[in-house]
C-alpha cells in the first residue's frame, strides 16, 4: 500500500499547536492561582496587572447577557479593553461558568481552574489556522521561496508564540493581523471581500485601540495594489466605517455620548505618561516639582470651568461610569490634556526626539519571556517602586543578544529587497506586499513607541518576519553554495 506524503507545513503547524498545548497547561498549572501583593491584594496571578480591567467587564457583560439574553444590549462601551472583554465574557456565558469568586479575606478574585484552557485552545487553534491559511496562500501567489522558514517562524518564534498561552489582548490581535494580510494577498479585486476587511480592521481597533488608524495603511496598500480601482476603495471604506459606526452609537447608547477611541486610553495618554518629563527637562527642575506644577494647573483649570473636582475618582467608580456630565467632564479633561501635551512637546521638540529614539530602541528588543515575567511582577514590590529600570528591564542583556541574532537576518533580507526595488526595479506585487509591511511597522512604532514597552512591538515582528524568513533563507543559499 502506498503511503501518503505528510506535506512538511502540517507537521509544523501540528508540532507548534502541540509546543503551545504544553506551554499552557504549564502557565496555568503554575501561575492560576491567587497572589497576595506587598500590599496585602489579592489577585488571580494570571489575569493580573492590566488583564485585570478586561476580566472586570467580561464579568459585567456575562452577567448581562445571562439576565437579558440579548447580546447586543448587554454589550458593554468601549472604556479600555472592548472585544477582549466580550470574548472572555461571552465565553463564560456560552459554558455557563462564573468568573469570580470571593474568598476568606472578602476580596472579589478571577475563579481558580475554572475552565481558562478552553479560551487558550481558541486563541491557539485560531493562530495556527490563520497562518497555515496565509503562509500557503503567500506560497501560491508569490511564488516565494522562503515560505518553510517563515512558517516555522511564526509557529514556533518564542516572542509571538508566548502570547496564545496567555491571556493577553495580542494573540487574538497578531491571528486578526495574520488573516488580514491573507484576505489582502488573496483577492483585492472582490468587493464583498474589501468589505470584510474593512470589518476585520475595525476589529482590530475593537482588540487594540492602538490600530484605530491601522486603516491608514491598508488603504495604501490598496492603492498600491488596485490603482485606478477605487471601488474597491470605497468597499474597504464602508466595511470599516460600519463596524466604527456601530462601536460609536454602542458608546453613545451606554454613556450618552458617541465617540470612538476609548476614554481610559485617551486620559492616560502621552500627556500622562511624557508630559512631566517633558517639562521638567524644558525648565531645568525635577519631575516631581513639575508634576507638581501640572497638576496645580490642571486643578485651577478645573476650578475655572466647573469641573469634578475629583474627576479621576470620580469616574474611576463603578457607579459613576453612567452619570452624563461626569463623562461630559471628563471628555473636556481629555481634550485639556491633549491640547497641554502638544504644547509642552512643541517648546522642546530636541528632547523629545531623543526620548523617542531612545523607547523605540527599548520597545524593539525581542522578548521572549516578556509574558512569564508580568505574571512575576508586583509593582507593589520595593524592588519596583524603587528600581523600576532594572525591575522591569531584568532580560534586557539576554534579549539584546537574541534581538542582535534575528535582526542579522532581518537586515539581510531587507537590503536584498532594496537592491530588487531600487537596482532591479522589480515593483512585483510581493514587493508591494513588502512595502506595506514596512508601513505597517513605521505606523505602530509611531503610534507606540514613545511607550518603550516589547509588548507593543509584537505586530512589528509579524511584520519583520518576511525579511527574517528572506535573509535566513539567502544565508543558507550563500553558505550552500561556498
Amino acid at each position: 500500500m502506498k503511503k501518503i506524503p505528510i506535506k512538511k507545513e502540517i507537521i509544523i503547524i501540528i508540532f507548534g499547536i502541540l509546543l503551545n498545548f504544553l506551554a499552557s497547561h504549564y502557565n496555568l498549572s503554575k501561575f492560576d492561582k491567587i497572589y497576595k501583593n506587598y500590599d496585602g491584594q489579592s489577585y488571580n496571578q494570571i489575569t493580573g496587572s492590566d488583564l485585570l480591567d478586561t476580566w472586570e467587564f467580561a464579568e459585567t457583560f456575562r452577567k448581562k447577557i445571562s439576565e437579558t439574553n440579548n447580546f447586543f444590549e448587554s454589550l458593554p462601551h468601549f472604556e479600555r479593553f472592548y472585544l477582549p472583554s466580550i470574548i472572555v465574557g461571552y465565553y463564560y456565558y456560552l459554558i455557563d461558568k462564573e468568573i469570580y469568586e470571593t474568598i476568606e479575606t472578602g476580596e472579589k478574585v478571577v475563579k481558580v481552574d475554572n475552565y481558562k484552557f478552553g479560551l487558550l485552545l481558541i486563541q491557539i487553534l485560531s493562530y495556527y489556522f490563520a497562518i497555515y491559511l496565509f503562509v500557503k496562500t503567500l506560497k501560491e501567489k508569490y511564488k516565494i521561496n522562503y515560505s518553510l522558514i517563515l512558517l516555522s517562524f511564526l509557529s514556533f518564534e518564542p516572542t509571538i508564540i508566548q502570547w496564545h498561552h496567555s491571556f493577553w489582548n495580542e494573540s487574538f490581535f497578531i491571528t486578526m493581523m495574520i488573516f488580514l494580510f491573507y484576505l489582502l494577498i488573496k483577492n483585492s479585486n472582490n468587493f464583498w471581500l474589501n468589505f470584510i476587511i474593512g470589518i476585520l480592521v475595525a476589529l482590530m481597533f475593537a482588540q487594540r485601540a492602538v490600530s484605530f488608524f491601522y486603516i491608514l495603511p491598508v488603504m495604501i496598500y490598496f492603492i498600491f495594489i488596485n490603482k485606478r480601482n477605487f471601488r474597491s476603495l470605497v468597499f474597504l471604506i464602508f466595511g470599516f466605517v460600519s463596524l466604527i459606526f456601530f462601536i460609536g452609537y454602542n458608546n453613545y447608547d451606554k454613556t450618552g455620548i458617541f465617540y470612538l477611541i476609548p476614554s481610559k486610553h485617551q486620559y492616560y495618554s502621552y500627556y500622562y505618561y511624557f508630559g512631566t518629563r517633558i517639562y521638567a527637562d524644558t525648565h531645568n527642575i525635577s519631575r516631581e516639582k513639575a508634576h507638581d506644577i501640572l497638576d496645580l494647573e490642571e486643578k485651577k483649570w478645573r476650578v475655572d470651568n466647573d469641573l469634578y473636582p475629583e474627576l479621576e475618582k470620580e469616574y474611576n467608580a463603578n457607579k459613576a461610569r453612567d452619570n452624563l456630565k461626569l463623562n461630559k467632564d471628563y471628555s473636556k479633561a481629555i481634550d485639556y490634556r491633549n491640547k497641554k501635551f502638544v504644547e509642552i512637546a512643541i517648546s522642546n521638540p530636541i528632547y523629545v526626539t531623543k526620548l523617542f529614539i531612545k523607547r523605540v530602541l527599548l520597545m524593539s528588543q525581542f522578548s521572549p519571556t516578556w509574558v512569564n515575567q508580568s505574571y512575576n511582577n508586583d509593582r507593589t514590590s520595593p524592588e519596583a517602586k524603587f528600581n523600576a529600570a532594572e525591575y522591569y528591564n531584568r532580560n534586557f542583556i539576554r534579549n539584546i543578544f537574541y534581538s542582535l541574532c534575528v535582526y542579522t537576518f532581518v537586515m539581510v533580507g531587507f537590503l536584498n529587497f532594496l537592491k530588487e526595488l531600487v537596482f532591479e526595479k522589480k515593483y512585483s506585487n510581493h514587493n508591494k506586499f513588502l512595502i506595506f509591511q514596512i508601513i505597517s511597522i513605521l505606523y505602530f512604532v509611531t503610534i507606540s513607541g514613545l511607550w518603550g514597552n516589547p509588548k507593543y512591538f509584537v505586530p512589528c515582528i509579524i511584520s519583520l518576519s518576511f525579511f527574517f524568513a528572506k535573509g535566513l533563507n539567502l544565508s543558507i543559499i550563500f553558505f550552500k553554495e561556498k
